[in-house]
């Protein structure tokens, strides 16, 4: 049976029609709740209601005491939660709704040592104006993370041995795999798994993180992978392996007063997963847990201000993440570094992104309006909608060839003029086989500039330039020998040696020639 009407009602004015565990207002969106169930003896009287938003009646009616992940809802628990807001409405502590008006924002901090600025309180950096930092349980972890690695920055890979060949490669690893995933690592030509003692000896020492992550006993492959390729610039060609590390993220939650007068921020209701030691779990498998009160820094918030609220400390995936940006803005720094903010879909990685330590989800932010508490109401991370934070160096390296089917899917197939900048070089590539054309791509701060494009021996093209974002098409056929002759030129005294950066340059050319199919200008389209 359900409650009488009465009963309903009484339960509805006592919460003011908010959640008793989330205490947001839902209006008809709310459901009066059984806590302790009928099946299980539970009576129809108001002392065994609660009101709640669906989402949280919906974890409520998952208790289950046996079971051994995450802290479930229990009867006495939602009684508590219960009480302690119905004595909130009571009291008129809650006004219907806030006047002022806040814009919430999450930023994916993908840098290392931008989350140690922030860590440090510099916040000079951070793209919004008057950012004041919220201290909390994820913040004090995320400081100690930067602490335990000492040095100011991390790059996600560590160079490892190289070889003459790829054959002695395989010889002294004879577990690799060659070329594997073409469309998340085209890059490279071997892929391989380091064991727990490998990573332990090789990398620990010089990588906190992965130590980290080692000593907690999390699987050597959510760690490190190592990846090999033909290390072509200079003079002297080599058969390279890196070790390529999970990156270190971080999530903030931004909170903007849009109003004209300044605001009085109390505190942040969120979902708190409290954790005493690592806690590595996936984040799209994380459980839900009762809505927790934290305060918030009591310094009126002026006008176009913000609070920045450190949520969690995240781990990126291994291969490239697929971010898909609706837009970017860089910005030149001034020691050689530029900062990119981006806004876009971030949720092609959801499965391969863990979460460690402490977080807080957002849920609710309280303020103070009139000596009244009152609540806004803020949206949960969405990585369909997200904004990142990156930092790069300023630099150049060789321009790259892909091969486009006849359905104009694209494939990489590798450098040109690789062995130095200023230096003119001649490549001969002979077409694979399933091939309509060549895609040369200048994917960096450079020129690259073609003296002549030869095709089975008649020169087709010459004098040709691209700058950052420019490419060659040169229609072919299976087996054609095309001979290019040119050089490239860095915009920057400062060359590219990091094989990860290039891999993720080239995955992210291919995901946009995906996108836009046969759409938009080529240039220098040879026939």
């Amino acid at each position: 049976m359900s409650f009488p009407t009465g009963v309903k009602e009484r339960a509805l004015v006592a919460s003011a029609r908010h959640c008793s565990v989330c205490h947001r207002h839902k209006g008809i969106k709310v459901e009066v709740h059984h806590i302790v169930p009928e099946a299980c003896g539970g009576s129809d009287d108001f002392d065994n209601a609660i009101v709640l938003c669906f989402d949280c009646h919906s974890d409520a009616g998952h208790y289950n005491p046996k079971h051994p992940r995450g802290t479930k809802f229990s009867p006495s628990e939602l009684r508590r939660q219960r009480v302690a807001w119905y004595d909130i409405v009571a009291a008129g502590h809650l006004a219907v709704a806030p006047r002022t008006v806040l814009h919430a924002r999450y930023f994916v901090c993908k840098s290392f040592d931008i989350i140690r600025e922030i860590s440090s309180g510099d916040m000079e950096r951070f793209p919004v104006a008057q950012p004041h930092l919220a201290r909390n349980a994820p913040a004090d972890f995320l400081r100690d993370v930067v602490i335990a690695h000492s040095k100011n920055s991390r790059n996600d890979q560590e160079w490892g041995d190289y070889f003459p060949t790829i054959h002695e490669y395989l010889k002294t690893h004879p577990d690799a795999k060659q070329r594997p995933n073409a469309s998340q690592l085209p890059y490279f030509e071997v892929l391989r798994q380091p064991s727990k003692d490998e990573l332990l000896k090789r990398i620990a020492p010089i990588d906190a993180i992965s130590r980290i992550l080692t000593e907690a006993g999390v699987a050597p492959e959510d760690i490190a992978c190592a990846l090999a390729y033909n290390q072509q610039c200079g003079t002297e060609e080599r058969f390279q392996e890196v070790y390529r590390m999970r990156p270190l993220w971080a999530v903030y939650l931004a909170v903007t007063n849009m109003d004209a007068v300044p605001v009085a921020l109390d505190s942040l209701v969120c979902e708190l997963e409290a954790r005493t030691g690592l806690g590595y779990r996936q984040l799209q498998a994380r459980d839900r847990h009762l809505a927790s009160t934290c305060p918030l820094p009591q310094a009126a918030l002026a006008p176009g201000a913000s609070a920045v609220i450190p949520v969690a400390a995240l781990l990126g995936p291994l291969w490239p993440d697929r971010f898909e940006p609706l837009w970017t803005e860089f910005t030149d720094l001034s020691n050689g570094r530029g900062q990119s903010v981006s806004h876009g879909d971030l949720s092609a990685a959801a499965s391969t992104i863990s979460v460690i330590g402490p977080a807080m989800w957002p849920l609710v932010i309280r303020m103070k309006q009139d000596a009244t508490l009152v609540a806004s109401d803020v949206h949960e991370l969405n990585l369909k909608n997200v904004y990142t934070l990156s930092r790069y160096w300023e630099c150049g390296s060789c321009p790259h060839l892909f091969v486009e089917t006849p359905l104009g899917e694209l494939s990489y197939l590798g450098e040109l003029f690789a062995r130095a900048p200023g230096e003119e070089q001649e490549h001969v590539v002979i077409v694979p086989d399933d091939a309509a054309a060549l895609v040369l791509a200048e994917l960096e701060d450079e020129i690259t500039v073609i003296d002549r494009l030869i095709v089975n021996g008649h020169r087709v093209s010459g004098d040709i330039r691209l700058g950052k974002g420019d490419t060659l098409r040169i229609e072919v056929r299976e087996t054609d020998r095309c001979t290019f002759i040119g050089h490239y030129q860095t915009a920057t005294n400062r060359r590219s040696t990091e094989p990860w950066m290039r891999n993720q340059l080239i995955c992210a050319f291919i995901d946009d020639c995906s996108r836009n199919l046969h759409s938009g200008p080529r240039q220098g389209h040879c026939n």
